[in-house]
């Protein structure tokens, strides 16, 4: 290692928050990196612009992982909001930081959350600071409920130059099922902080259809789950006739945080909850009062912890990112333990 390299105190191997994160550092980020990249001989959608630099000749496996998922999406879909484009299971927070210590909610931009995806594209490409008498979004919140290629396309079509390896990273690892739980800050000219938190786990649930198939696959417009049948943990049990029918579903939470500083910075929150057959609603969100932050919670209330309010945020990146790594592992936990619980109860019963 050189002598520049030791005598940096924020090198890569020191586990310390730089301290330039907690400074103003004016950071603007101004247009589309796919727009600004895009090359007239490349026609249809740009997803493969986003996913792959052109310098990189070495095939990636995990971009054709994304690309294969999205195939069958077309952009001209996207802008109409035909189809499963139309679906509204999106969320969208963009705040000013308070100037005034009297203000602590910010101002905000207000939108008729939940956002299709075609809508949650259109407000992307507005730009985030000096636009006219809208707010600045220095912090930007994005909740996405059972991801879909429409979504993906709203994200890749309006990310920024510096969220460009963040997204494209998050998406793969959320579709992917992978496990991640980092803090990073990539070397460069102009340093951005990532904070990741990704986790797969196994959601237990009454099926809610009959039985009979020992495994089948989510429909392709979300992410590519299975689910398993687990009827055959009562078919032993003398008496088991009226016994509800469980399944085990796979499913993945995802949250990266990324930006220049404290005071600008963006989330991305993905979800699986496909299998609690619930969509969101407009009275699921409010600018008044107590709003649960779905990021937090998919509006499940855990008594055991306190609730987030969206409405008065949490402005400090790494504080946020804490309180929602504490809420989701609980929510893990919980399934984890439900989970193992039913399949102990099935072998105890069949056993004694």
């Amino acid at each position: 290692m050189s002598g520049e390299g030791r005598d940096n105190p924020h090198s890569w191997y020191t586990k310390e928050w730089n301290p330039i994160f907690s400074t103003d550092r004016d950071f603007r980020d101004y247009g589309s990196y796919v727009e600004c990249t895009r090359r007239p001989d490349r026609e249809g959608n740009n997803l493969g612009t986003f996913l792959q630099d052109y310098e990189d000749s070495v095939p990636s496996c995990k971009v054709e992982e994304v690309e294969e998922f999205c195939q069958d999406t077309h952009l001209d879909v996207l802008k109409s909001g035909d189809g499963t484009a139309d679906r509204r299971t999106a969320w969208l927070d963009d705040r000013s930081f308070p100037r005034l210590e009297t203000n602590s909610k910010g101002y905000v931009r207000k939108y008729q959350n939940p956002l299709t995806a075609t809508k949650l594209c259109q407000l992307l490409k507005e730009p985030r600071f000096n636009n006219g008498e809208l707010p600045d979004a220095d912090r930007r919140l994005i909740y996405i409920a059972n991801l879909n290629p429409h979504y993906i396309f709203a994200l890749t079509e309006t990310a920024s130059f510096h969220q460009v390896s963040v997204l494209r990273d998050a998406i793969w690892k959320h579709l992917a099922l992978q496990t991640s739980i980092r803090v990073k800050v990539p070397s460069g000219k102009y340093n951005i902080f990532q904070l990741e938190f990704q986790i797969p786990y196994f959601a237990l649930r009454i099926l809610p259809f009959p039985a009979g198939h020992p495994q089948r696959t989510v429909p392709n417009k979300t992410p590519p789950r299975q689910w398993t049948d687990l009827s055959f943990l009562n078919r032993q049990i003398l008496n088991s006739q009226g016994k509800k029918q469980y399944g085990m579903y796979e499913a993945q939470i995802s949250l990266v945080i990324c930006g220049p500083d404290e005071k600008r910075w963006v989330g991305y929150a993905f979800v699986d909850r496909y299998f609690n057959g619930e969509d969101l609603e407009e009275d699921d969100f409010s600018y008044d009062g107590v709003q649960e932050d779905p990021i937090a919670t998919d509006f499940e209330v855990d008594t055991n912890l306190p609730i987030i309010d969206a409405n008065l945020p949490k402005w400090n990146p790494r504080e946020y990112f804490l309180n929602i790594v504490e809420f989701r592992m609980a929510q893990v936990l919980k399934e984890w333990e439900g989970l193992v619980r039913k399949v102990q109860r099935s072998v105890r019963d069949y056993v004694c």
